[in-house]
């Protein structure tokens, strides 16, 4: 997350630990699901949830300077390469 918030100039992304209580008030559709192991991305506005590599291409488009790699991460190989390379940050 630390990657994301650094390039997020805009201040769309917020991260939150799982542990966090507010969590579960600012998305109740996280609570139960499990949720170790993996980076999840819940977008406030169509209220869905991706987990793993298929949250790369929405996180890309809203960041500035990546949205140009947002329809490549829509390339299962891609987003896995690109979440991998996060994952490690």
């Amino acid at each position: 997350m630390d990657w994301t918030q650094r390039r997020d100039r805009d201040g769309v992304v917020v991260a939150f630990p799982f542990q966090n209580a507010e969590l579960v008030r600012v998305a109740p559709e996280l609570a139960g699901l499990p949720q170790a192991g993996e980076v999840h991305g819940y977008d406030t506005r169509s209220r869905e949830i991706r987990s793993g590599p298929l949250m790369m291409p929405s996180l890309l488009e809203r960041l500035p300077g990546w949205r140009w790699v947002a329809p490549l991460a829509f390339l299962r190989p891609i987003a896995s390469m690109f979440y991998a390379y996060l994952r490690r940050r």
